[in-house]
């Protein structure tokens, strides 16, 4: 089969909403499906998208989510594309999700007959807490530029974005990642562009703990007016943002330089954060959000069973 591997699902798409199933070659290079847990796509997704054995990996969590708060997806994600080998992640969103209107007095009834307590799930709102949106398509991209700017991945994996109907089962192109790649920046660029840059003379939002943008400018903001990180991936977004920030500057570049070789060689977390604050206790003044961080990473170090993820998320952002 010719074709990127996005024109040879669609084509596969085709096939079968004509009556032939025809999977993709199981010998070409694998690629990851992150689709919702919806029952009706169990035997269903596979045919409908020529999904071969083998080939294709399939991430299904409710909604085919993936945000800061869902820290062990993109682990999955990051999995697949180092220890599988993944160069492709399709984002595969579907009509008439449940999530799209979540049934929150339906689920408060179920938890609670269940023995449950409202607490249990924290004191925020309970449509974030479960992954509930309001639009298919707009969940659909939101996950595409969540994996974009992931840290942990690299910025030459294409990410797509599709909706299948489940009536008809038709294929919509929602995101195509190989028009986006034709267009990025280079593997060695220190910034993840966006699609349109900031004028140098554009305000800054007070903070983007979860996205990271190409190059904007400083504002005067103060550190009380930053939300703290809410979770350790927030806290490691932000933090590389302020890295790819730094590394502009010369004298700060030769600093981070030494911090990346203290973790490469350091294998106590508490040292490597030391670590981390002594270089960057100059610069907290151009970076409001860096205290807050700073504290996050502390406190997690300090839970227990936590040391071994910190130190391996520090890892992969110096790299």
């Amino acid at each position: 089969m010719s074709g990127t591997t996005l024109q040879q699902i669609l084509a596969a798409n085709a096939r079968y909403r004509a009556g032939r199933t025809e999977p993709l070659d199981p010998g070409g290079p694998p690629f990851l499906i992150l689709a919702c847990i919806d029952p009706r796509l169990t035997s269903f997704l596979e045919p409908a998208l020529g999904l071969p054995q083998g080939r294709a990996i399939v991430i299904r969590t409710a909604g085919n989510r993936i945000t800061a708060q869902h820290a062990d997806v993109l682990r999955s994600v990051a999995a697949a594309v180092y220890v599988k080998g993944a160069s492709e992640v399709f984002v595969v969103g579907h009509t008439d999700c449940a999530m799209a209107h979540f049934p929150a007095a339906d689920v408060i009834e179920a938890f609670r007959r269940a023995g449950v307590a409202r607490s249990a799930f924290g004191d925020g709102d309970l449509r974030e807490w479960f992954g509930a949106f309001s639009g298919t398509r707009e969940n659909v991209t939101a996950a595409v530029e969540f994996l974009r700017a992931a840290a942990p991945l690299p910025r030459s994996l294409k990410v797509h974005g599709l909706i299948l109907d489940l009536t008809d089962a038709k294929l919509e192109v929602v995101v195509d990642g190989d028009k986006a790649t034709a267009g990025a920046a280079p593997p060695d660029s220190e910034a993840v562009k966006t699609s349109e840059p900031v004028p140098a003379a554009a305000p800054q939002p007070k903070v983007r703990p979860i996205v990271i943008t190409g190059e904007r400018p400083v504002v005067e903001t103060r550190a009380d007016e930053v939300p703290a990180p809410q979770t350790l991936m927030d806290a490691i977004l932000g933090l590389r943002e302020v890295l790819v920030a730094e590394r502009k500057n010369p004298q700060m570049k030769r600093r981070l330089a030494e911090f990346s070789a203290l973790v490469r060689r350091e294998k106590n977390p508490s040292r490597i954060l030391a670590g981390l604050e002594t270089v960057l206790k100059d610069v907290r003044e151009r970076h409001p959000q860096l205290p807050g961080i700073l504290a996050f990473l502390r406190a997690t170090l300090e839970s227990r069973g936590m040391e071994g993820r910190v130190t391996e998320f520090m890892r992969r952002i110096v790299d």
